[in-house]
């Protein structure tokens, strides 16, 4: 569903991604691992087309989204669930109008339909009675679990999300990456994960992948990165300490 071919984006002339190949189906839980500052929010970005590549393409169902015009691009959109590193909740909004938000934009739910699908996806991630609450009174956890509700609210066939454990405790990180990757399953989505979360990326994967001075050095599941003989990646998860 997802297929990104010799990828590549600068910022002033500082080189982020070097030529990037990946392929994301149905069904798939893919998880982009490395350093801070190494481009893998900025990869997500030029999937969900807030940003243009210099070089390469990305398709989309086929479809390749460089190509579109920005009301061609919206539709696109539509079936993708992106879910922002710090949640990105309207602060001036309830949890009801941030999740209703996306709804009223792009169907024609009735207010009535709107409701029911709200309540279920809070419930899918396990919140109850918040409806009414902002932002503000909302532990980081909670606004993290919102910022998923509001990713799948359109039953999106494509789920990114980016850093989705930053900035919570090891309990807390656990819990929301199983519960990412269990919306992944009933969904049937092609999901990207961006995380430097190693331990649960390798947890709830299917497929790994290294981002390292811009190219993705390695890829696999659990065991094939294990037994990979590529010396940076064998540094960066630690596997020779």
């Amino acid at each position: 569903m997802i297929r990104v071919i010799g990828l590549k984006k600068s910022f002033n002339s500082h080189l982020v991604l070097n030529g990037i190949d990946l392929e994301v189906e149905k069904n798939q839980i893919v998880s982009i691992i490395g350093e801070s500052g190494s481009g893998k929010s900025v990869f997500l970005k030029l999937i969900m087309g807030f940003l243009q590549p210099d070089e390469g393409k990305i398709f989309i169902n086929g479809t390749d989204i460089n190509s579109l015009d920005e009301r061609k691009l919206l539709q696109i959109r539509k079936n993708i669930g992106y879910l922002f590193q710090e949640s990105a909740l309207f602060d001036f909004m309830t949890v009801y109008d941030n999740l209703a938000f996306p709804l009223r934009e792009n169907t024609d739910l009735s207010e009535f339909d709107i409701k029911k699908r709200i309540k279920d996806s809070l419930s899918r991630v396990e919140l109850h009675d918040v409806e009414n609450k902002t932002p503000e009174e909302l532990s980081g956890g909670m606004k993290k679990r919102i910022g998923i509700a509001r990713a799948i609210i359109m039953e999106p066939k494509i789920f990114l999300c980016d850093e989705p454990t930053a900035g919570l405790d090891p309990n807390k990180s656990l819990s929301i990456m199983r519960l990412i990757s269990d919306l992944a399953r009933s969904l049937k989505s092609a999901s990207i994960i961006v995380s430097h979360d190693v331990s649960n990326v390798l947890r709830f994967s299917d497929i790994i992948a290294l981002l390292y001075n811009g190219k993705l050095i390695t890829k696999g599941t659990k065991e094939e990165i294990f037994k990979t003989n590529q010396k940076e990646a064998r540094e960066f998860l630690m596997l020779d300490s």
